[in-house]
């Protein structure tokens, strides 16, 4: 219970579970608002038979609650199976989104405890153009100090002289989103699926129920499968909308911390030796701030009395 509690304070694991609750939720909301819709499809269905004033089907409402009773049962395992995956799939976007930091974190991590052979070497998958590619600028920097023994100042390139802001890094959100599409569209392919079954099993019980009557069984097939497909389009529109909105507050998570490394670079590489680190609203990135601070701090206690003139 100790370790639960431990954990249940770690900043990044709550940041983890919190991303994986987000993107299966999505789905789970949009699910039971599904069946709640048809609930109420099934409720107005009921009137309509009950109208054709059939001898011998009194008891419709209870045919059509076993019905949807019935169906719901058999979908349950599927669904929770399906929530399963989508909950991992979360868990690996929040490490995804994490994944530029905590190279960081594990290079400053190592060179501060006097590993010289690690090299910075972030994978295709994890590399924010700013962050990443000025983090192989300054490592490299660092390494030289390291090697010469000798604080001293650097001419940061052009590129990155003009940057006052989080810039939009579109490789990077690509990356990421690309990962939430392919969850946003197995949202779609299994809701629609199941939507999908429902109305089949709906019209096999109505074609019994309305056998005898032709036009009114034609009529109503007609009219459920125009509000199934209106209801299929409905929610695939507000599914995609809501995985694309939380794809950009995802990235909002991430972007301002990257700033924050990358200000803090450019500063101590400009002279600013006491520059270090500070995030405010990103506690799930801390750590590997922290990690690179104590990088920065190991430089700066080993080499502050030979500084470059």
């Amino acid at each position: 219970m100790k370790n639960m509690a431990k954990r249940f304070k770690d900043e990044e694991f709550l940041f983890t579970l919190t991303t994986a609750f987000k993107v299966s939720l999505i789905f789970v909301f949009l699910t039971l608002f599904a069946l709640y819709l048809i609930w109420l499809i099934l409720s107005i269905n009921t009137l309509f038979i009950e109208a054709q004033t059939l001898k011998g089907f009194e008891n419709i409402q209870s045919i059509y609650k076993d019905y949807i009773l019935s169906n719901t049962i058999d979908y349950i395992p599927y669904l929770l199976g399906f929530i399963v995956l989508l909950f991992l799939g979360g868990i690996y976007i929040a490490k995804l989104l994490m994944r530029p930091f905590k190279e960081i974190e594990k290079y400053c991590s190592q060179r501060a405890e006097g590993n010289q052979e690690i090299n910075y070497e972030p994978d295709f998958f994890s590399e924010h153009k700013l962050l990443t590619r000025f983090s192989e600028f300054f490592f490299a920097y660092l390494a030289d100090i390291e090697t010469s023994k000798t604080l001293r100042t650097s001419t940061i390139p052009p590129q990155y002289q003009k940057i006052h802001k989080p810039p939009f890094d579109r490789i990077f959100f690509f990356h990421f989103a690309l990962m939430i599409t392919i969850i946003a569209i197995s949202n779609f392919i299994f809701l629609v699926t199941l939507l999908g079954k429902l109305q089949e099993g709906l019209m096999k019980l109505v074609t019994s129920v309305l056998k005898d009557n032709e036009i009114s069984t034609s009529f109503f097939i007609g009219q459920q499968e125009f509000i199934f497909d209106s209801l299929t389009i409905a929610l695939s529109v507000v599914l995609i909308l809501y995985y694309f909105v939380l794809a950009f507050h995802l990235y909002g998570k991430v972007s301002g911390a990257v700033f924050g490394f990358f200000s803090t670079m450019r500063s101590f590489m400009k002279g600013n030796y006491d520059a270090r680190v500070h995030l405010l609203g990103f506690n799930h990135i801390r750590p590997s701030g922290r990690a690179l601070n104590k990088y920065l701090k190991t430089i700066c206690d080993q080499y502050h009395n030979k500084k470059d003139s």
